[in-house]
């Protein structure tokens, strides 16, 4: 999982993978404070990167729905 990895590297000072900075960058809601937030607070972390990941698979799914050639 990119986030999960994401979160880890930011835990530990490790710079964001090319990938990890492009899911960040394409989430349409401030992403990298939910990974700053779970990489502080260990505790937190998996219910923030579930919680997120679902809401940004979800909308990348509309997004891909209604961008569909012939769903106009």
């Amino acid at each position: 999982m990119e986030l999960e990895g994401a979160v880890k590297n930011v835990a530990s000072g490790t710079p964001l993978t090319a990938s990890q900075k492009a899911i960040i960058a394409a989430a349409p809601f401030p992403l990298y404070q939910a990974v700053n937030v779970a990489a502080t607070y260990p505790d937190l972390a998996y219910d923030l990167v579930v919680g997120n990941s679902t809401i940004l698979s979800y909308m990348i799914s509309i997004e891909y729905i209604l961008c569909r050639p012939g769903n106009g």
